[in-house]
């Protein structure tokens, strides 16, 4: 995986694509790729799960951005998606559910997930490696610029 993340890392660098060791406004800030009992969502159950943070101080509107792997066409978030100042967002990542959500699951040994504006544009992303159950990929403090294997933190700050 070293070697994909690499090329990985190089191809968006040099297409113009945003430094994921720059954080933006929104950003990815956990994963957990094998929830058992990390996280229950509201709907019920123990889907994969994905953290968003809001850096700043005011609300943005989430409307039309999306999570994608690298092969896949974006699935735009509705119109009355946002997230508040200073927030965490934690999206299910469930197959055959629609709306404000991830709509596919997170692989445990290899992945690679990408946040993307309402126009497309890459906002932040991450590559990681083998998840164990109820484990989180996760930056080590909110929006901080490395990510780290460690205990799940859904909804509240980074350790």
């Amino acid at each position: 995986m070293r070697a994909p993340a690499l090329l990985i890392s190089v191809c968006l660098s040099v297409v113009g694509c945003v430094d994921p060791a720059t954080p933006g406004a929104v950003v990815l800030n956990e994963l957990c790729a094998d929830n058992n009992d990390a996280w229950d969502a509201p709907e019920g159950g123990s889907p994969d799960w994905v953290e968003l943070y809001n850096t700043t101080e005011a609300t943005i509107s989430l409307a039309g951005w999306s999570l994608h792997e690298p092969d896949d066409d974006p699935i735009p978030w509705p119109e009355d998606a946002e997230i508040g100042a200073g927030e965490h967002l934690v999206l299910a990542a469930e197959l055959g559910l629609d709306g404000f959500v991830v709509p596919f699951n997170l692989s445990t040994s290899e992945g690679w997930l990408m946040l993307s504006n309402a126009e497309g544009e890459p906002q932040d992303w991450t590559t990681w490696e083998d998840l164990a159950e109820d484990r989180a990929w996760a930056r080590v403090g909110d929006a901080g610029l490395t990510w780290a294997n460690q205990t799940p933190s859904a909804e509240e700050a980074n350790p």
